[in-house]
Formats: C-alpha cells, sequence, structure tokens
C-alpha cells in the first residue's frame, strides 16, 4: 500500500486504534519509519489509542480503577482477554519507540488520552514529529 503512494507528502497521518494490529503481524519499528517517510518536514505521526498493559493494569488498581471495576460494566463482566506477556504492548514497548524515534532527530511525545473516551483511563497516545 505505501509503494502507491510514494511520491506523496503528509502533514498528519493518524493511525488510531491500529498500532496494536501491527504490533502483533509486523515489525512496528519498520512500519513507523515507513510512516515518517511519507511526511513533510514538521508532518506530525499521531499515533492514537495505543492499549498499553502496563497503563491498564496502573489504573484497574489505583481508587479510581477498583470504582470502575465495582461498577456493573457488560463488557468488563462478560469478556476475559488474557493476553500473553509477548504478545502485549507495554510500558517496554512504548518507551522503546519514543526512545528509537528520538534517537534518529524526531521530537516524540507520550499523552494521555481524556477520561471521557471509552477506555481512556487505560490507553494513551503517541506523537512523533518530524523535523
Amino acid at each position: 500500500m505505501l509503494n502507491q503512494i510514494e511520491n506523496k507528502k503528509f502533514d498528519l497521518i493518524l493511525l488510531y486504534s491500529v498500532i496494536q494490529y501491527v504490533y502483533h503481524d509486523q515489525n512496528i519499528y519498520s512500519f513507523i519509519h515507513e510512516c515518517m517517510t511519507l511526511l513533510n518536514p514538521g508532518g506530525q505521526l499521531f499515533i492514537g489509542d495505543v492499549p498499553n498493559y502496563d497503563t491498564r493494569e496502573r489504573f484497574l488498581g489505583s481508587e479510581e480503577g477498583k470504582i470502575f471495576r465495582s461498577k456493573d460494566y457488560s463488557i468488563n463482566n462478560k469478556v476475559n482477554v488474557n493476553h500473553l506477556r509477548e504478545e502485549r504492548i507495554d510500558d517496554s514497548i512504548v518507551i522503546s519507540l519514543l526512545s528509537r524515534f528520538r534517537s534518529f532527530g524526531y521530537e516524540t511525545y507520550l499523552l494521555p488520552q481524556e477520561n471521557t473516551l471509552p477506555m481512556g483511563n487505560r490507553r494513551e497516545d503517541i506523537l512523533i514529529q518530524k523535523r
């Protein structure tokens, strides 16, 4: 797909609720590097809705998280997702993304999601800016 838009450059690329699938199916670093080649100088890559397992666990272990779990949320009571440790995005993956792309001369930012979003209390966003 990237070959089809090879000669085009963009100011913004939005990947929302996508990165976990890239993480499972291919090399996440290569994918992001390819996206960065599509940006104009000053362009931004917004990786939204990153399901960070450690962020989720910190939230669920907090007082706010305990109250959240005690409420009758049907999805929490009917769905049990149990990923193996090596199959999930956690703090080490997120921080490695930030660090790796800084080492290549990009600016990187880790952003909290709004708590008003359905999973905003346990997901986060990454912004990478091309210089």
